[in-house]
């Protein structure tokens, strides 16, 4: 038994020995490899989503300390409301509290077109007015503290008047009506604007191109009124649009 095992050990040994030998003298099994490449793509994309932002209130003191919280919410549904009007000619408002946020992969066109306010053959003279907005502020409630206006409202670059149908006419400040929280804003829209401040019946589609893709949020204002006469409006619900529309940039 003995003799077996030392002859086992003896055997395992020389064959030790051998692969040793064999290791060093033609070096270690190679290595090899290869590669899968993996590839995809990706289209141009972009989406437009409206939106109506309300005020709703502002905090101006805590106790007996100056402190300015505004508050802001979105609205279920992007509609540019214009109330009622009276019925007497050459009355005028506006309305900017409307915006976009287009997201874009790519570079793309936008326009803007618009549909005056109309009921039957009876037309408002009504048109409406594009900036680019200063950011998006997503928490509303409150605003940063001695902020007014969410970022998407405050009008940074004017890209225009647009929309078809006839301009009101300018009738004066006593014919204007602008809702209180929104004088500023349209304050800001005007000082953007320098000179052009009324639309014309000419100013019916406006775009303008970005460069790459991005987030953009859009201001839009609506500015509406009676005509000369009583007669130039039947009484009733009226009803126009917005648009905005994208497209891949071409050149």
């Amino acid at each position: 038994m003995k003799k077996l095992l030392v002859t086992m050990l003896v055997c395992l040994t020389a064959i030790s020995f051998a692969s040793v030998v064999l290791a060093s003298e033609f070096g270690a099994p190679n290595e090899d490899s290869d590669t899968v490449v993996v590839s995809a793509s990706v289209g141009k994309y972009a989406s437009v989503e409206a939106h109506k932002l309300i005020y709703d209130h502002t905090n101006c003191w805590w106790f007996i300390i100056p402190f300015w919280e505004t508050y802001w919410s979105e609205a279920d549904e992007a509609l540019m409301d214009f109330g009622e009007f009276s019925g007497a000619p050459g009355k005028n408002k506006i309305r900017d509290t409307n915006y976009f946020i287009v997201e874009t992969n790519t570079a793309i066109d936008v326009e803007f077109s618009g549909k005056p306010l109309t009921r039957g053959t009876s037309v408002l003279p009504t048109k409406y007015w594009a900036f680019t907005s200063q950011g998006i502020d997503n928490d509303l409630w409150p605003l940063p503290m001695w902020q007014d206006f969410p970022k998407q409202l405050v009008p940074r670059k004017n890209i225009g008047f647009f929309g078809a149908g006839n301009a009101p006419d300018w009738n004066g400040l006593a014919n204007f009506d602008v809702p209180a929280e929104e004088w500023e804003l349209m304050l800001l829209g005007a000082a953007q604007s320098w000179p052009a401040l009324w639309p014309k019946d000419n100013d019916v589609i406006k775009s303008t191109r970005l460069n790459g893709k991005g987030i953009y949020p859009f201001q839009v204002f609506g500015i509406a009124g009676t005509g000369a006469n009583i007669s130039d409006q039947e009484n009733g619900e009226y009803w126009g649009e917005i648009k905005l529309t994208v497209s891949a940039a071409v050149n």
